[in-house]
């Protein structure tokens, strides 16, 4: 027995395409396919056949999208699966600390301050922009004085 990784999956792939796409673009058996595992964009695979049986490098899709797709024992899986928990849970802490230090520094510093530090804009108003294709709201902002130039900023483009 061992496992495939496959990343890069699109939202909504389910068992049926995962299991679908290994029978079509490799020589496994869908009885070899023991289970699977989804976690967000990638799956993990359990399977029976031999290795040697079937060609995983010739998985390139899977749904609709482009995937990677690497091979691992059993063992070597243990050792992704801590590291992937390890660095999730010190990703999310990393998080929490900076909206702390942001918090702060909203709370401590004044607003033309965080301008002239590139984390904030003053002055704003914002415009209708009707909706993206995917059907969310877009708004553009501009300056409230016609004319005056958006400060350097920190500040990225967002999508909620």
């Amino acid at each position: 027995m061992h496992y495939l990784l496959v990343r890069k999956l699109n939202y909504g792939v389910g068992a049926g395409d995962v299991v679908g796409a290994l029978t079509n673009q490799t020589n496994l058996s869908p009885d070899a396919v023991e289970n699977i595992e989804f976690d967000d964009t990638f799956a993990e695979i359990e399977i029976l056949q031999d290795t040697d049986s079937y060609e995983h490098e010739r998985i390139e899709s899977i749904g609709s999208g482009e995937v990677e797709v690497a091979q691992w024992e059993e063992d070597s899986w243990e050792t992704l699966f801590s590291y992937v928990s390890k660095y999730r849970e010190l990703v999310r802490i990393e998080r929490e600390e900076e909206m702390e230090r942001h918090e702060r520094e909203i709370r401590t510093t004044s607003g033309h301050e965080r301008e002239k530090m590139g984390r904030a804009l003053l002055h704003m108003r914002g415009k209708d922009a009707g909706e993206d294709l995917g059907g969310k709201k877009m708004v553009k902002f501009s300056r409230n004085r016609k004319g005056e130039k958006l400060p350097e900023t920190e500040i990225t483009s967002a999508t909620w």
